[in-house]
């Protein structure tokens, strides 16, 4: 904004007051919202306000956030979900055909988004009148979606993966498809990280620049190191890159957001490391471990190999970020997280899948 305000100084100084020295009309900056804003606590929405099930590989999202979503309303069967929360209803992460079902009968305005992994909800019942806290199983349908650690392939295995979910295992896996970090709380179920075994160690920042014992990726800053003493005082240091730590010790990592995966993956193309896959088990290892799902239901398929982090160019020979998080050259098709990255390759020769359109796709495995 600009004006000029000549004739008005030149009235203050026939008053004989001093001449100010400038004013500033610009709006001071805005405070930022913060991403997670309220969601630790639960927000009330109805489901249409969720982001689109192409967002985020079909998991679900608001705003941005990774999130799940709970009816709190537990009718006269309160006291029930407290003693088995597998009576209850079922709290849901993807778009499953649950709520595709709910969203159709416009049952939609009960439900409580948030991203705690703590695994406690705020639950109600005798028309509200009742409150406590207790806890609720994951739906199947949403484990069956998203095929989380093959729920569709392992038939007899499935009743162990529903009994050992845990949250903050799941958010961990799926981080990487989100650019904002969930709510880790101390208030975790343990059942399944005690099964693991929790390594005892201390974590701390190196400078120098570090390999990763696992994937053997050189990191060039900043890297999280951990000291596996055991007890022994001479034991060997583990450096782990953020990927590989948390897979190995998800249930105290911090999580791997899309940013932090898409530069692992390109630091492991540059070095080389992504050019030698040949089975699916290196497969696995190397690619980001939310696509796992849909790996093992191609894998079951006979798919041939896929090479992970492939990088594709634009018409003036520009690679194009990020590089495909799957991808079959010969029959140039390929994965990627989101609509925004399936944009990138609209003008390539390329079929390019979202993780989502994948899944639903995979559909007709079972």
């Amino acid at each position: 904004m600009s004006s000029n305000w000549e004739e008005l100084w030149g009235l203050v100084r026939q008053m004989g007051a001093k001449e100010a020295r400038g004013f500033d009309l610009t709006l001071p900056p805005s405070k930022p919202l913060t991403h997670n804003e309220g969601l630790s606590k639960g927000v009330k929405i109805e489901l249409e306000d969720l982001d689109s099930s192409q967002a985020a590989g079909g998991l679900l999202s608001y705003k941005g956030n990774q999130v799940l979503v709970y009816i709190p309303d537990q009718g006269n069967n309160l006291a029930g979900v407290l003693k088995n929360p597998e009576s209850g209803k079922k709290f849901h992460v993807s778009h499953c055909s649950t709520l595709d079902w709910m969203q159709a009968q416009n049952n939609n305005h009960r439900y409580v988004a948030t991203n705690d992994t703590s695994g406690m909800f705020d639950l109600t019942g005798g028309k509200g009148t009742e409150k406590a806290r207790g806890e609720l199983s994951v739906c199947k349908n949403c484990l069956k979606h998203l095929n989380y650690q093959d729920y569709r392939g392992r038939n007899h295995e499935q009743k162990k993966i529903f009994n050992s979910f845990s949250l903050i295992e799941f958010f961990s896996t799926y981080s990487s498809l989100f650019k904002h970090p969930y709510t880790r709380s101390g208030r975790v179920r343990r059942n399944h990280a005690q099964a693991v075994g929790e390594t005892q160690g201390e974590w701390s920042a190196s400078q120098a620049p570090t390999v990763c014992s696992n994937c053997a990726v050189r990191l060039p800053k900043y890297v999280n190191t951990l000291s596996q003493n055991g007890g022994e005082q001479s034991a060997p240091t583990t450096h782990l890159c953020v990927d590989c730590n948390r897979r190995k010790n998800w249930h105290d990592a911090e999580p791997v957001l899309i940013d932090d995966m898409r530069a692992i993956t390109r630091q492991r193309r540059e070095q080389g490391l992504l050019q030698d896959i040949g089975t699916w088990k290196e497969a696995y290892e190397l690619a980001d471990p939310a696509f796992h799902g849909l790996m093992k239901i191609y894998e079951r398929q006979g798919r041939s190999v896929p090479e992970v982090g492939h990088p594709l160019t634009d018409d003036n020979g520009m690679v194009l970020e990020p590089e495909l998080a799957l991808a079959w050259e010969l029959q140039r098709s390929g994965v990627v997280a989101t609509e925004a990255e399936q944009a990138q390759y609209e003008s390539n020769e390329w079929v390019v899948l979202t993780l989502a359109q994948a899944l639903m796709e995979s559909q007709e495995d079972h």
